[in-house]
Order: C-alpha cells, then sequence, then structure tokens
C-alpha cells in the first residue's frame, strides 16, 4: 500500500544522530560479508587553509559557490574531479590531469576523527551492492525532499519503520531496483518523502542516509543543484581511460554505476570499515539463588555470585558485574531473597583492535548495540538496557528473578530504625492501639521500620509505661517520663529465628538501633516465629505555646565579578565561614522569628550545575539557596513535619519569591532560592570599590583582595597578616 508523507513535525527533545567522529550511527552492507559506515555528511574542502570536514547536516551542500575554486578561496568547495584527494582544487576539463586516483580518505578529516587514512570511497560495486543486491533492498531505497533539498534516501540494514520513522520505498512505488538504471515513469521522486529537518533528525537517529542532490561541476561552471545528484566511484572505467564511474540519481532515475567523465566534480561521501565494529553482545548467565550470597549492591565484582559466560571467538570481554534492585537501586540485605527481581549490570570492554560504535562524547553507541543475554533481547521496559559507562566501556543491565529458599535462611541480626523526628514529646497525644503498618498512626507516632528486606517486618507496635503496664485512658505523654515501645517482629517466608524448644531463641540475636535518644533494649521470644523487642525513650517538658511566622524577609546583596566564591553545591556556607560575609551579603531582620543557617551556591540557575572557581565569573548566571530555621518561642506553620510553604509569604531585597523557590524539610528548615546574574571586573589600578560600610574591594597593582573591618583577604578568603 502506497503512504502518503508530508511530515513537517516539530521535535522538542535533542537526539545525538552521529558519533564523534563523524559517523552515522548504523551499518550498511556493500558486499558479501562486508559492511561500512557511512559519515555524517558530505565531504568539503577550504584552499584556504587547507582543511576538510564533514558537511554539519546530510542535506547541506556548497552549490553555485563550487564556482570559487581556487587556491586563495577562503569558503568551502563540495564537488571534486576523480581522485583528486590531493589535489582538491583541480578543475582542468582535461581528463588526462585524473589519470590516477588518489582517495580524499587519506586526508584527516576535522570532524571526522582528525586522522590520515581513516575513510574511503566506496567502489562502483559496492554502491552498485548497496542500492540493488544486499537483501531486501526494493525497501531499503527510496528518494525524497530533506529540510528542501531533493536527494536519495537509503536505509541501513536494520531498519524499524514506526509512526515516526516512516519511508515510501522504491518497492512501495512498485520500482525493481534489481535493474541496472532502473527509473520512475513519473518525474516525482522527490516528492515522495518530504521531510522538516527536525523531523528528518528522527529519522538519522535511526540510521538513514540521505545523498543531497548537489549538482556536478565542470571546470569552473556549476548545474542542476538539487536536481540531479551525482557521487563519486574509487573504481576507473578500464574500457575509457578518460572515464570512471558514479552513482546517479534525478527525480526519475537511479543508476548506481553510470559511466562517467573524470575531470567532472561530483559530490563525495566517504565510508569506514565496519569489520572491527562490536554491533551485538551476548551473554550467557546463570543467575543466583534465593539465600545465595549477596555482595553490597553497586560493589564491581568478577565472580562468585552467579556464572557469566561470553561466546568464543568474540572481540569482547566481561571485566565484572555488580547488582541492584529491579529498579536500579541499591538494597542492604546480604542474600538474595527469594522470589525478588534484580539487576545485575555487566561491564564489557573491546579487545584491542575493536571498538563499539560510538556517539556522544566517545562513549558507546547503544541505540547501535543489541545486547543478547540468556537469549533474550534486552528490552528496557521488560528485562533490561545498555548505556556507555565511559569512553571505551559498555554497561549492559539485566534483569532476573529468584525461586524460593531451598532451606530456611536463620536470621542472627535484626536491623530497626527508630525516626527520630517521630519519637513523641511531652504533651503529644498517646495512641490507645496497637500500631500496624496498615494504620495511618504508623507514620506518624514513634515511626519503626525495617531498614531495606531482612526476612523480617514489624507486624506491630505499641507504647506503655516504663514497666510495661498499659496507657489506656492516658492521653498525653506526660514531662521528662520514660516510655516503652514494643516492637512486634514477624519472619517471613523461607526464614527462621533460631529456636530454643518452641519460641525463637532471642539470646542469638542482637538489636541494632539508630536513634540517639532511645534508651535500653530488651528482647524476649515469642510463638508463631515471632521476636519482641523492647527500647525505651524519655520526653523532654512541655514546651508553651510558639509564636507563628509567615512572612519572610531576607536581604541579598550580590557578589560583583571577581569576587571571591564559597564552595558549590552541597555544602551548606555558614556564617562561620569567612567567604560568608566577604562575598555573599545574606542576613535577615533582627528578632524577625527565625535564624539564618547559612546558604548554597550554584551556577546556571540551577540545583545540577555545580562550580569549582574560587572567584565569581563575568557575566554569569547563578543561584543562591538561603537556609533558615525558626527561632526559639517560633515556629513556622506546619503541615505534618514539614514548613507550610503556602501559608507563607517570602521576599528577597522586598521582592516577594515564587512558591516554587521555596523549598522546606522534615527538620523545620526553609530554603529560599534567587538567582542572580554578576556583571563585568572593574578594570584599573588602586580602585576602591565599597561594598558595605565594612567591606570593601581593593585592586591594588592588578591584583584584587577583599577589606572586611580591620582585615585584609586574598580572593580565596584567606587572611593577609
Amino acid at each position: 500500500m502506497k503512504k502518503t508523507l508530508l511530515l513537517l513535525a516539530t521535535f522538542c527533545c535533542t537526539l545525538v544522530v552521529h558519533a564523534v567522529d563523524g559517523s552515522l550511527l548504523k551499518k550498511f552492507t556493500v558486499g558479501e560479508g562486508k559492511q561500512v559506515i557511512f559519515s555524517q555528511g558530505n565531504l568539503q574542502y577550504q584552499a584556504s587553509t587547507n582543511t576538510w570536514r564533514f558537511a554539519e547536516n546530510q542535506y547541506d551542500t556548497v552549490g553555485a559557490n563550487n564556482v570559487n575554486i581556487a587556491a586563495d578561496y577562503d569558503g568551502w568547495i563540495d564537488l571534486f574531479g576523480y581522485g583528486t584527494g590531493n589535489a582538491p582544487i583541480q578543475n582542468s576539463t582535461n581528463a588526462a590531469d585524473y589519470a590516477s586516483f588518489t582517495d580524499w580518505g587519506i586526508n584527516a578529516i576535522s570532524n571526522g576523527g582528525d586522522q590520515a587514512n581513516f575513510w574511503r570511497t566506496l567502489t562502483k560495486d559496492e554502491w552498485d551492492y548497496l542500492l540493488r543486491l544486499r537483501p531486501n533492498a526494493n525497501n531499503l531505497v527510496g528518494a525524497g525532499t530533506v529540510a528542501g533539498v531533493p536527494g536519495l534516501i537509503i536505509l541501513p540494514d536494520v531498519w524499524e519503520e514506526g509512526y515516526w520513522t516512516t519511508i515510501n520505498s522504491f518497492e512501495d512505488l512498485g520500482i525493481n531496483v534489481s535493474s541496472i538504471g532502473y527509473s520512475c515513469e513519473e518525474d516525482t521522486l522527490f516528492l515522495q518523502n518530504i521531510y522538516d529537518a527536525d523531523y528528518w533528525t528522527q529519522m538519522e537517529y535511526e540510521g538513514a542516509l540521505f545523498l543531497p542532490a548537489a549538482g556536478h561541476r565542470d571546470g569552473i561552471e556549476v548545474s542542476a543543484v538539487g536536481s540531479l545528484g551525482e557521487y563519486a566511484c574509487s573504481t576507473p572505467d578500464t574500457e575509457n581511460e578518460d572515464g570512471s564511474y558514479k552513482l546517479l540519481f534525478d527525480n526519475s532515475t537511479a543508476h548506481p554505476n553510470d559511466p562517467s567523465t573524470r575531470h567532472q566534480g561530483y559530490s563525495v561521501r566517504l565510508v569506514k570499515d565496519a569489520e572491527n565494529i562490536i554491533d551485538t553482545i551476548r551473554i550467557t548467565y546463570e543467575a543466583p539463588k534465593a539465600g545465595d550470597a549477596a555482595p553490597r549492591s553497586g560493589t564491581t565484582v568478577t565472580s562468585g555470585t552467579g556464572t557469566a559466560t561470553i561466546p568464543d571467538g568474540v572481540h569482547y570481554i566481561l571485566t565484572g558485574y555488580s547488582f541492584y534492585s529491579d529498579r536500579g537501586n541499591g538494597f542492604s540485605e546480604n542474600i538474595f531473597v527469594q522470589n525478588t527481581k534484580y539487576l545485575v549490570q555487566f561491564y564489557i570492554e573491546p579487545e584491542d583492535g575493536y571498538y563499539f560504535p560510538t556517539s556522544k562524547e566517545g562513549y558507546p553507541g547503544t541505540r547501535q548495540i543489541v545486547c543478547i543475554v540468556n537469549g533474550d533481547t534486552l528490552d528496557s521496559r521488560i528485562n533490561g538496557w545498555r548505556f556507555g559507562v565511559n569512553q571505551t566501556q559498555l554497561g549492559v543491565g539485566y534483569i532476573f528473578q529468584t525461586g524460593a529458599f531451598e532451606t530456611p535462611v536463620e536470621i542472627n541480626e535484626l536491623y530497626l530504625s527508630f525516626d527520630e523526628l517521630h519519637v513523641p514529646k511531652a504533651g503529644d497525644s498517646i495512641p490507645q492501639i496497637a500500631i500496624t503498618p496498615d494504620t495511618s498512626l504508623y507514620y506518624s507516632v514513634c515511626l519503626v521500620d525495617v531498614p531495606g528486606r531482612s526476612g523480617y517486618h514489624i507486624r506491630s507496635y505499641s507504647i506503655k509505661d516504663e514497666d510495661g503496664t498499659s496507657l489506656d485512658g492516658v492521653e498525653v505523654f506526660a514531662e521528662n517520663t520514660t516510655y516503652r515501645v514494643e516492637v512486634e517482629i514477624e519472619k517471613e517466608d523461607g526464614y527462621v529465628f533460631p529456636m530454643n524448644g518452641s519460641k525463637p531463641d532471642v539470646n542469638n540475636i542482637r538489636a541494632v538501633l539508630n536513634a540517639t535518644d532511645m534508651g535500653k533494649t530488651d528482647m524476649r521470644g515469642g510463638s508463631n516465629g515471632r521476636v519482641y523487642l523492647y527500647t525505651y525513650f524519655t520526653t523532654g517538658k512541655i514546651e508553651g505555646p510558639k509564636i507563628e511566622v509567615d512572612t519572610i524577609r531576607i536581604t541579598f546583596v550580590q557578589p560583583n565579578a571577581g569576587d571571591p566564591s564559597p564552595k558549590s553545591g552541597s555544602t551548606l556556607i555558614t556564617p562561620t565561614d569567612p567567604t560568608f560575609s566577604i562575598s555573599c551579603h545574606v542576613s535577615v531582620p533582627d528578632n524577625a522569628g527565625y535564624d539564618l543557617l547559612g546558604f548554597r551556591l550554584w551556577t546556571g540557575g540551577t540545583f545540577s550545575n555545580s562550580y569549582s572557581e574560587t572567584t565569581f565569573q563575568e557575566n554569569t548566571q547563578y543561584k543562591i539557596q538561603v537556609h533558615l530555621m525558626a527561632s526559639e518561642g517560633y515556629t513556622f506553620p506546619m503541615n505534618g513535619y514539614y514548613p507550610d510553604r503556602w501559608n507563607m509569604v517570602f521576599y528577597v531585597n522586598d521582592t516577594l519569591v515564587e512558591i516554587s523557590d521555596v523549598s522546606t524539610w522534615n527538620n523545620g528548615e526553609i530554603g529560599v532560592s534567587y538567582r542572580f546574574t554578576t556583571g563585568s571586573i572593574p578594570t584599573g589600578i588602586d580602585q576602591i570599590v565599597n561594598r558595605q560600610s565594612s567591606n570593601r574591594k581593593l585592586i591594588i597593582d592588578g591584583q584584587i583582595f577583599i577589606q572586611h573591618g580591620d582585615k585584609i583577604y586574598t580572593l580565596q578568603g584567606q587572611e593577609i597578616k
């Protein structure tokens, strides 16, 4: 069925469509057992600098400007006479001046790996095989217009047509490519597939090749730009000493080995051989079983946790692997749990002389690498994924599931956490029921939890007085009083507590707690495979009413370019840091009901871009996040354990701050973010710029210092004695 394609979609995402060495992302077969990878665009040359490059886009052409071909021309040309890799500006019309062939690939291509003999030109037989003889050729060749430029479209060997990657091929047009010099009865080839630049980016991402109809040059005359495509072959015409061959196409015809005249200038699209490129990874993996020892999550190991093998005769090696939960997170148990999914991440490296296809910044191009584990081709939605770890290492993630335990696993340690923020305080309400994970109280009162999957879980807990007496009828916790938390712990299937008769032997179980204000811990065994743990906490004094703060005001005197810069990122710069008041002047009103804890800095206006400079740069945007805490006797409006930012207003320098720039944490802190942009560094000698009443910047003999009170600091915040 013929498809109608007028595709002018706009994509908002950025796709990597070629590798850093200027190659496209997929392979093309050009002969029996012979595959190549095409360059990202037509070859171009600048005579004035003796520079070679590939066109930035596949549809880019120089066109009529090829008439300027000359030794001193500072523009670019892209139509070359036969074999002029050593004489690119040769424009003689005498075929005898082109008697020998020098491949253009002998040159270092500036954006194509920048090394000599990295690329080459196809022969006429290779062009012929590509367009006519390779399997499924009819469905892998078409024509159309890309970004307004007519040309020929050739698809890679592996092509999955989808909603955003659709083409009217020659098969759809009823053209049989098996005949040499096939043609379309109507002059409509360039109208079959019309793509804008954004849509073509998606096509190119899947590996599609586009050869623009760039015309040809005869001497210094250029013609047929936009209507005729002619691409050089490396093969001479042995029956005509003045002739060679070329790929030719126009709006009705495509001919893969058309006889040619050597002196005419044609387009050149170079290739590199693909036999040393590894594009398929095969791994056989016998996964660990439930109960097997598990290494620390994220730690790279080489053996002992399942058995991984790769086939003989391949040119890659397995250097190690690590484990995560099936969601890619860490886990804390030291054995593989029953009936649970895990992710094993294999690390693969190529042998010397072989390499992965590459994409952005030289990392393995995972779009063109097929990974097969235990016969399953990895699907990121089902069983794993692949990604570049570094420029020579590929990560292959595979999800497996354990079965049931073959024998029960003995629990010899209990790890429980008591959230300090949820420990009851004097005056808090006392729950009157046993608290279970399916009650809302579980997440709000004296929260007890089990880290990770450990073979046991919390069945319930309750709060009693110190000697274990029930608190029925008592409504609130008293001042300076010790209470007991009784936690009921239940084993999970496949696990067992050490047994002493019919009850767990608690003497062999060590409890580990992490709340610093919890008291002693006692344990006893129970029936039905349960253990009871007792821990204690003591309340303080009942706090009186607090004044609620609903307005925050911050004064910020932003630094100038060249001022000393504190550390960037996660480190909180506190008022005790000498650079706090030298280069970032942050203050809050006295007795406002909140205190200034410090600030953090980033560049680019986000929380993800840290920087390493020790001074603020010129004309650069930064983001400062100021941290605040309610003063003693005051409180912020609260939403559970978090300050309620929606019931507050925030000002920086009397400017209202958007709620989206306010963060709150369950330790009661508030973070207020503010973006600012520096100017230019002042010039001149002995220039003094007042900053605040006790701060000024000194420029002495071209060096910048900061005077703070009676002390002088360097830009790094070090005091000058």
